[in-house]
């Protein structure tokens, strides 16, 4: 192996990551959330919870930089909203709230527009009680083009008659002592503290009873895909890659909390969740409560899905990251010595030859690295899901090969077409459209259909990779 100079390739390549400009796609998960983010359009998250007994509810958007158009203006850049949010009886045309207004963001300096950091847009809104479907629409008026966001919501009213739980909400601490609203799925792991809260709607005052708050953790988000030409009886017969594993998710942290306590009306619980390692979590709150007059218990549930990144998200940025993601185009004995080597001086030394073995000259390697991290990111924008866009099927094939020369859609699968350079030959990757997990975990994926017959196309491509080859 050559040997690295001072300039290191690692730290290079974070370098190099931060100047990438982002260039996301729209992903629908959870209702009211985005997975992904689309330029040029105002894409956005929502996030409704009731907030007292009165039919108060707190609107909070969450909408980032790089999927609005700022205008320039003298003091700085601009992006001017029109927002409209109504409130619809489910499964019928009745309208019981309806408000608009105007928004104005602004930003100091062109670089602040482009990155991923979001704006946050509250409003407190009384809406009439019961069950509703909220539903936010974003006008950005520089490009005219909209988005909607739905989530469904019970509205408590003065007299509520039954207990119920409100939403889950996650939470960061203000400069000011308060809690804001996180709205995304997905969360920066550096967050200093956060928590969950839900509260309890309708509960008798002066009843005391426990709820349980259980924290889990969800290997699938962890789980690497298998190359496409990985097969096995199991694939064949059952059609799911090995790794899809939800409905196995490790309990975290357990505990249980009184529900009420004095005379609140609205008893309020939480549970602190600050120092979580990356990935897929759920927050579930199970609480049997009291009906009154002797009408026995009702269980109370709640459920929240939420996945934790790196701060820099979608783009890799830490050491780590940059290892794990190189992956698709290691030999295992290379992902065997990493895994053994401690500490990261080590690792940093390892990354560095390595790269420069691909690369004839240390310039060449560079080019190397900015044209494979920038796919691991493009991946993460363009296929996340429920785990990072780089650890699905669609973003293994992305990153190794590039965007397709053609992408054909159909009712259940998409085919991806590839060129093989230097020959006369193509190879099409089949992907099955499934719906993956339940509830607050559905989300559309896609799934590739393995054959040894990929074999011989993709080693080619990890060869060519390695050998510098890739433009």
């Amino acid at each position: 192996m050559k040997s690295p100079d001072l300039a290191r390739l690692a730290s290079l390549a974070l370098l190099i990551l931060a100047g990438c400009a982002s260039t996301p796609t729209l992903d629908l998960g959870q209702p009211g959330k985005s997975l992904a983010y689309v330029p040029g359009r105002p894409s956005f998250d929502l996030e409704a919870a009731p907030n007292d007994a009165e039919g108060g509810v707190q609107i909070s958007i969450s909408i980032p930089s790089s999927s609005l158009m700022f205008v320039k203006v003298p003091s700085g850049f601009e992006a001017h909203l029109q927002i409209d949010l109504r409130a619809m009886v489910p499964r019928t045309d009745t309208l019981v709230g309806d408000y608009a207004w105007s928004d104005t963001l602004f930003a100091p300096t062109y670089e602040e527009t482009t990155r991923d950091q979001s704006w946050l847009i509250t409003r407190s809104i009384r809406f009439h009680p019961g069950d509703v479907i909220i539903t936010a629409e974003i006008l950005d008026e520089a490009t005219g083009k909209r988005e909607v966001r739905s989530q469904q919501l019970r509205i408590p009213s003065p007299n509520e008659l039954r207990p119920f739980l409100g939403r889950i909400i996650l939470q960061s601490p203000t400069a000011a002592g308060g809690w804001a609203t996180i709205v995304p799925m997905h969360l920066p792991s550096n967050l200093p503290r956060l928590r969950a809260m839900a509260r309890i709607f309708g509960l008798q005052a002066g009843i005391v009873d426990t709820a349980r708050l259980t924290l889990l953790r969800f290997k699938y988000a962890d789980a690497i895909p298998d190359p496409p030409s990985y097969y096995s009886q199991y694939l064949q017969s059952a059609g799911e890659p090995r790794n899809f594993w939800l409905d196995s998710p490790d309990t975290i942290r357990s505990e249980e909390q009184v529900t009420n306590s004095g005379d609140s009306s609205v008893p309020m619980l939480s549970l602190e969740l600050a120092g979580l390692p990356t990935g897929l979590y759920e927050i579930a709150i199970e609480a049997p409560v009291p009906l009154g007059s002797g009408k026995g218990d009702t269980l109370l549930t709640e459920k929240r899905v939420f996945s934790i990144n790196s701060p820099s998200f979608p783009r890799p940025s830490t050491l780590r990251e940059l290892i794990d993601a190189m992956t698709y185009i290691m030999t295992p004995k290379e992902k065997n010595l990493f895994a053994k080597t401690k500490p990261a001086e080590a690792a940093h030394h390892i990354f560095d030859s390595l790269w420069l073995d691909f690369g004839s000259t240390k310039e060449q390697a560079a080019d190397l690295i900015k044209r494979y991290y920038t796919r691991v990111e493009d991946a993460n924008k363009l296929y996340t899901d429920i785990k990072e866009g780089w650890k699905t099927d669609r973003g293994m094939v992305y990153v190794v090969f590039g965007p397709p020369q053609d992408i054909l859609n159909s009712l259940d699968r998409q085919i991806w077409t590839y060129d093989i350079q230097g020959t006369s030959q193509q190879v099409q990757f089949v992907f099955r459209r499934q719906i993956v997990g339940w509830g607050d975990l559905s989300v559309q994926t896609y799934i590739l259909y393995r054959d040894a017959s990929y074999e011989y196309v993709w080693d080619r491509l990890v060869t060519r990779w390695r050998e510098g080859g890739v433009h």
